[in-house]
């Protein structure tokens, strides 16, 4: 387990190459890049989740389907319609 004092000594040196890093792969600052990965781990993890709900919004669109085929369904009109705002 690292101690306190070595945090305090290795951080330094973790922010220099977070720097060095940052300026190689092109960002302007370690602020940047940063939220360049947080960015990245969102468009993972979006991916991860359509890709493990294909089935379920497989299934939802034909329910969808076979209700408008039923004719279940109406037309939607924004201007004219009491639920919208």
């Amino acid at each position: 387990m690292i101690g306190q004092s070595e945090i305090v000594l290795t951080l330094p040196i973790a922010i220099e190459e977070l720097e060095v890093l940052a300026r190689r792969r092109g960002y302007a600052s370690i602020e940047a890049y940063i939220l360049a990965l947080i960015d990245q781990d969102d468009e993972v993890q979006w991916d991860e989740q359509f890709a493990t709900s294909q089935d379920k919004l497989e299934r939802m669109a034909e329910a969808a389907l076979a209700e408008h085929t039923a004719g279940n369904t109406e037309e939607f009109d924004p201007d004219n319609d009491v639920d919208m705002p």
